[in-house]
């Protein structure tokens, strides 16, 4: 339980009108990166632009971005 109490992360990908193509709930007190693959892993991302804050940023999660390119 958070400070705040209980609480839920939404995650989503959107495409480029903000429409939602694969949607994630995570408790609020996981790290936003956490389940950053297996969200990606639900939507076509080849020849796309992955756009995330910096919570996304791992070297995990670009390498998972970088090797869906060539898929």
């Amino acid at each position: 339980m958070s400070r705040g109490g209980k609480n839920t992360k939404i995650h989503a990908i959107v495409d480029g009108l903000g429409n939602p193509l694969a949607l994630l709930l995570s408790p609020g007190n996981d790290h936003d990166s956490r389940h950053a693959v297996s969200l990606l892993g639900q939507a076509e991302i080849r020849g796309s632009n992955v756009i995330g804050d910096k919570a996304y940023g791992s070297q995990a999660i670009r390498e998972y971005i970088t090797s869906r390119e060539g898929s």
